[in-house]
This record gives structure tokens, sequence and C-alpha cells, in this order.
């Protein structure tokens, strides 16, 4: 496990999210399917507008998806370094949301 902490990756979700969402968007909702073997995800990505309207959208490169992948590995593994699930149990999938006017992140995660 790397040196990086949970506040620290918190922060680069939110830096990240905050560059690909589209300008008019006052909240970015990240959803991850994570593979067992740490290999691969599912990311989906959705905002809300300014008049409060939900809508998907695609980031402009993979490697949005790739960076994201390597924060929710690194999140996972310091839930289970920390006993927030076990090893043989981790979560699944995680749905990340952030407001930008507030600057709050949100993480829920599903087992």
């Amino acid at each position: 496990m790397s040196n990086t902490s949970e506040n620290d990756i918190y922060n680069r979700i939110a830096l990240i999210l905050k560059e690909i969402t589209p300008s008019n968007s006052t909240r970015t909702v990240c959803t991850a399917e994570l593979s067992v073997n740490n290999d691969h995800a599912k990311i989906s990505y959705d905002y809300i507008d300014n008049s409060g309207v939900k809508d998907w959208f695609i980031p402009a490169t993979a490697s949005v998806d790739s960076e994201l992948l390597d924060l929710f590995v690194e999140l996972r593994k310091i839930f289970i370094h920390n006993n927030y699930c076990t090893a043989e149990n981790p979560w699944s999938s995680c749905t990340v949301e952030f407001n930008f006017g507030s600057n709050n992140i949100e993480l829920s995660v599903k087992y």
C-alpha cells in the first residue's frame, strides 16, 4: 500500500471531477464497479446542471478512467487496511458525488 492518505485520494478524485465535468454543472456523480482483481472497472459519469437537470457525459480522454481506477483501488485497499471492510468481502462498487458549490465530496460503497 502506498503512503497516500485517504484524504489525499478524496482530494484527487474531486480535482479530477472538477476538471472533466461540463462547465454548467453544479454536481458530478461518478459510479465505479471495480473488478475483484483491481485490474479494470466500469465507470459512469453524470452531472446536474444549473437548472437541476441530470445528464451523462464521457471524459475527453480515457486516461481519466485509468487514473480514477487507480484511486478507487487504492481507496479500497485503505478501507481493508483500516478494517472498514475485510479483504474477503471488500466493497465492489462506489458512487462519488462532488458538489461544486460547497466543494464537498461524498462516497457511498456497495458490497
